[in-house]
This record gives C-alpha cells, sequence and structure tokens, in this order.
C-alpha cells in the first residue's frame, strides 16, 4: 500500500490523471475447488479506505488466481482460457463500469 500511495502521489504531483485504484492479490482463489480466501488480511483497511482517504475510485479488485500468471506467462486470454473464473469476472466488471470494451 506504501508504494501505491507513493505512485499515486508523483501522478498528483506531476498532474497525470489517476483513473482510480485497482486491488491486485484480492482474496486466493483456490484452482481446485475455486473457493475465494483472504491471505492477505488488511490492517488499515486496504484499497478501499485508502481510496476514500485519497478522493479516488476504487475501480474494483482482482483475486490472486494462478491461472493470471499462466495466461500472461503464454500470452492466452483469460476470457478465452476462463470465462467463469473470479478474476475474468472481475476485469470484466472493472471495464465494463468504465464503458470500455471487453
Amino acid at each position: 500500500m506504501s508504494d501505491v500511495r507513493k505512485e499515486i502521489s508523483f501522478c498528483k504531483k506531476v498532474g497525470i490523471p489517476i483513473l482510480g485504484v485497482i486491488e491486485n492479490m484480492s482474496g486466493f482463489v483456490c484452482p481446485c475447488c475455486k473457493v475465494r480466501t483472504d491471505i492477505f488480511p488488511t490492517t488499515s483497511g486496504g484499497a478501499e479506505s485508502m481510496c476514500k482517504k485519497l478522493e479516488l475510485n476504487l475501480l474494483g479488485k482482482i483475486p490472486l488466481e494462478p491461472k493470471i500468471g499462466v495466461s500472461g506467462d503464454t500470452g492466452e486470454s483469460m476470457e478465452e482460457k476462463d470465462p467463469d473464473s473470479l478474476a475474468t469476472k472481475a476485469y470484466k466488471e472493472i471495464v465494463q463500469s468504465k464503458g470500455l470494451w471487453f
């Protein structure tokens, strides 16, 4: 979170517009049973609390899902490979909330 705050501060100082924040690794999705578990409990309220304090939009939360890394390494689309995964659904919600195409 401290790295994110530093980046937000930098962007504000140099006038780079910030669309919002996406919380990464928001819970772990087991590749076997697909159950989402919080493995990084927030001690400061997490991204949502930070966004409220800094008056930024929390665009969404992407779970830590092993298929994301595999998809990135192989260049395969998460939507094509696993359209029903929690990560794919989270990506779609974020993109669609901004009126973008996915």
